[in-house]
């Protein structure tokens, strides 16, 4: 049942927001490159509430900017335990209306003390169609000051080649329906190799994400996507299985 508003804020005051982290690996070599933040919250009976229970209704009401915020500092905060790897936060089309949104992101990642080069910003393709004007002001201050743009779920909606070109983007994130059939028809096949193809040819890095198996790992590093995230790798998880992970991953690069 979607938490109400009061029950959000209430999850936010008391510190309930809990990150949990998605590791992303090079498909070439299965080293340890990145992760990515997922929001929960923590219920009052202890139980993780997942994001379908309360995004759409901070996305509705005036704590977005609020809870954005929460969510980027603590995501940041994280970064600082995994020296080497980037730390991938989704900003929501709604926070582009904060017209101090770069500045606020700018100086939150200074005082932490982490380096904006490690921080990726997923974007959607809302951010085009909200404010494009204002979005494009922020999203260039942003990658000026060092962020990774990435435009998520790239292939589900518009697509439209004019936001690679009139926006800063690094990367793109091939969504997960593709990968699902990408093996077994002809045309998600096609179309993963061409937005593959596409994406180097404007000097974009991609990210496949919904990997499941050994077989859409094979077929993704043969596309030529540089980087992979999925149940295959590892499902989310807790700040300090994400630790261990980075320090397995640490100690066999040293062994090596």
């Amino acid at each position: 049942m979607p938490l109400t508003e009061d029950q959000i804020r209430s999850a936010l005051s008391d510190g309930r927001l809990e990150l949990l982290y998605q590791p992303q690996v090079a498909s070439r070599t299965g080293e340890l490159v990145g992760t990515e933040a997922l929001v929960r919250l923590r219920g009052v009976d202890g139980i993780l509430i997942p994001p379908g229970d309360f995004v759409m209704v901070v996305e509705q009401c005036a704590l977005i900017h609020d809870f954005g915020m929460a969510v980027f500092r603590q995501g940041c905060a994280d970064a600082l335990r995994w020296p080497g790897i980037t730390v991938a936060i989704n900003v929501s089309p709604m926070q582009f209306r904060d017209a101090d949104l770069a500045r606020r992101l700018i100086e939150t990642a200074e005082a932490i003390g982490i380096p904006a080069r490690r921080i990726e910003l997923e974007i959607t393709e809302g951010v085009f169609f909200e404010q494009p004007d204002e979005a494009e002001t922020a999203l260039r201050s942003l990658h000026e000051a060092g962020f990774v743009i990435a435009l998520d779920d790239f292939g589900t909606g518009y697509s439209s080649l004019s936001y690679l070109l009139r926006f800063p983007v690094d990367m793109i994130k091939i969504d997960r329906s593709f990968i699902e059939r990408a093996h077994s028809t002809v045309q998600s096949s096609t179309i993963v190799h061409a937005l593959v193809a596409l994406a180097r040819a404007l000097g974009l890095k991609v990210v496949a994400e919904g990997v499941e198996n050994e077989s859409q790992r094979l077929f993704l590093k043969t596309a030529g996507c540089h980087t992979l995230q999925g149940h295959l790798f590892s499902p989310a998880i807790t700040v300090a299985e994400m630790t261990a992970w980075y320090e397995g991953d640490q100690k066999a690069r040293r062994v090596v």
